[in-house]
């Protein structure tokens, strides 16, 4: 059976686990640029690929924090769901935070550090023992230098050392991933935020979800006890689960199963760019003549959106949802909402509704509760009975019941046990 681009993840990392660098696990400092390089390397364009190569003598210069705080929130990407998440958090947090772009950094300076090589050279030996081929070298050999080199760059930076408490917005992400790695060598208290549905994969996981299987932080802020269920073997003991709830909708006052709503209206939850060629299936069961009558709102995963349209002109009775929140559509009524490989179907349960997932063949999960459907034929079915469908699962098993009041104080770098606050 061939590789997938997991399988080889997983197997370089492990080569690297052995190997310390200053006292911080290799396989972690090395673990993004891994999983970027055996992912999407081979995607790039020939410029892309000359650009990549380069960082190996290149390093970011980054931002120093303020260092007015005693708390610091990192982050890397600007986007407005993103955006709402990270402010709820803030808000339930009730901590002062001065803030970190981590990625918005000024350009790049040479860094050839004779050291970093040397020590990569020092490894050799034992990878080549341990069967490592000259693909995984290679892989590795850019992986050490530019993480290291990185790390080493964040390490230089004066007010970053003032912080205890640092909350990263994906402790796994790129360079938040060394950032919190060097906090935790300081001894600071680092924290990870769960930022969509962290799961088992039942199958390959996709490369914008890999970094769930390691987080860096001494604490994830899970959502819910599925989190903990689904992680605490790949999370611990490094990291302990502490279930928060979610900050937008644990405790949310709604109707679980509200009235079904016969309006003719469904919102269709499109997936990430991974799942490109199942949404173009979905899209032509929709097509069908049998579902012409309905009047289907599409919410493409953003970086979908610009794929989509060309396909979602078929369909003459949808539209593209123009709304910039997931939340601004749920408040509306819906018949029922169809989706797939998203955290938005459980989402969509938190405002009572009806939600129908389309077992695609290439599925994240399965049996967790919807109702499913796999063709136009079962669709047809199942439009046709609506009334008959009821939902099995319980919205606060992924998202809590309440925010957890949570004081850094109390905490323990402990990691033998999960937390749960109860409802």
């Amino acid at each position: 059976m061939k590789k997938t681009e997991y399988d080889l993840f997983c197997e370089i990392k492990g080569k690297l686990s052995t190997f310390k660098y200053n006292d911080v696990e290799l396989d972690r400092l090395c673990a993004y640029i891994i999983a970027d390089i055996t992912y999407n390397f081979r995607k790039l364009n020939y410029f892309q690929k000359l650009k990549f190569i380069m960082k190996l003598f290149l390093v970011p210069r980054f931002k120093d924090a303020s260092g007015i705080s005693d708390s610091l929130l990192v982050w890397s990407i600007d986007r407005e769901d993103y955006k709402t998440l990270t402010s709820a958090y803030k808000e339930k947090l009730g901590w002062s935070f001065d803030n970190l772009k981590i990625s918005g950094f000024n350009g790049y300076k040479p860094a050839i550090k004779l050291t970093t090589y040397l020590y990569f050279i020092s490894i050799i030996p034992k990878l080549v023992k341990n069967g490592s081929s000259l693909k995984e070298l290679s892989i590795i050999l850019y992986s050490v230098i530019h993480s290291i080199n990185s790390y080493n760059e964040l390490k230089s930076l004066p007010n970053l050392a003032t912080y205890e408490k640092i909350i990263a917005f994906n402790s796994s992400f790129h360079y938040e991933s060394l950032l919190i790695l060097l906090c935790r060598q300081r001894e600071k208290t680092t924290f990870s935020l769960q930022h969509g549905m962290y799961l088992k994969f039942s199958n390959s996981p996709p490369f914008d979800m890999i970094t769930m299987y390691y987080c860096h932080a001494h604490y994830l802020l899970a959502w819910g006890k599925f989190t903990a269920d689904q992680l605490s073997d790949h999370l611990q003991p490094f990291t302990q689960i502490i279930v928060t709830g979610h900050p937008i909708y644990s405790g949310i006052e709604r109707t679980r199963y509200k009235k079904l709503v016969i309006n003719k209206k469904i919102l269709v939850l499109l997936p990430r760019n991974t799942y490109a060629a199942e949404v173009r299936e979905l899209i032509s069961i929709l097509t069908d003549r049998n579902f012409r009558n309905y009047r289907l709102t599409i919410r493409p995963h953003p970086s979908i959106k610009s794929r989509v349209q060309e396909q979602i002109r078929q369909l003459e009775n949808a539209v593209v949802s123009e709304n910039s929140t997931l939340i601004q559509d749920l408040n509306k009524e819906w018949e029922c909402i169809i989706g797939f490989n998203s955290t938005s179907l459980f989402e969509s349960l938190l405002y009572g509704n009806t939600v129908l997932q389309y077992q695609s063949g290439n599925d994240e999960f399965e049996s967790v509760g919807f109702t499913e459907f796999s063709d136009k034929a079962s669709l047809t079915t199942i439009l046709q009975n609506l009334e008959k469908t009821k939902q099995r699962v319980d919205p606060t098993y992924y998202f809590g019941c309440k925010f957890a009041d949570l004081d850094p104080t109390t905490l323990t770098k402990s990691t033998q046990s999960n937390t749960y606050p109860h409802c």
